[in-house]
């Protein structure tokens, strides 16, 4: 944030001084059509990526680890579920897993504000199910572990899955971090 200019009245001028002139800096503004990355850190051991879309973006928090994956709304506003995909990737950027939001929306397809949607992997011995979801879960799907579906677990062939908004690129996620923040326009 720049600093405030201050001004003051003399009634004598003052000698020129040599100052030294800090280089201009440039400051990100993205426009409804760009996107900004930004990276945050969720903890000290997780680092967390999120792209931003647009300033009004609605803030979507996802927790996961082994056993599921939950996406819990902390914005304000109902956002569909639908336009929402996730793509788990190669070191190349190439899809390995998919899931999209159509299959949480046969259920329910819209995720409230302070509402949840879930995955969870069958027969897992333990789950996550986050305190701030487990009485406000609107969707769950339930898939076995080999399941073309489950893209947030570890894999030696896959360290990040990427989230999608409306077919666009909305943020990615490390999978060892077991949670991120995208923001949806």
């Amino acid at each position: 944030m720049p600093a405030a200019a201050t001004a003051s009245a003399t009634s004598e001028p003052l000698p020129p001084t040599e100052t030294e002139t800090p280089a201009p800096s440039a400051t990100l503004s993205p426009s409804p059509t760009e996107s900004a990355t930004v990276t945050e850190t969720a903890s000290p051991t997780a680092t967390v990526g999120a792209a931003i879309p647009a300033l009004n973006g609605k803030k979507l928090l996802f927790y996961y680890d082994e056993s599921g994956f939950y996406v819990l709304n902390t914005s304000n506003a109902s956002r569909s579920i639908s336009p929402l995909i996730f793509e788990r990737l190669d070191p190349n950027d190439q899809t390995l897993n998919r899931f999209e939001g159509w299959l949480w929306a046969e259920f329910y397809a819209t995720l409230h504000p302070e509402r949840c949607m879930r995955i969870e992997i069958t027969k897992s011995e333990v789950y996550l199910r986050p305190p701030l979801c487990e009485s406000r879960t609107l969707s769950s799907r339930f898939y076995a572990r080999e399941s073309e579906y489950i893209f947030w677990t570890a894999q030696p062939e896959s360290q990040q899955f990427r989230v999608l908004w409306q077919g666009e690129e909305v943020g990615r996620c490390q999978i060892g971090a077991g949670s991120c923040e995208v923001f949806i326009p």
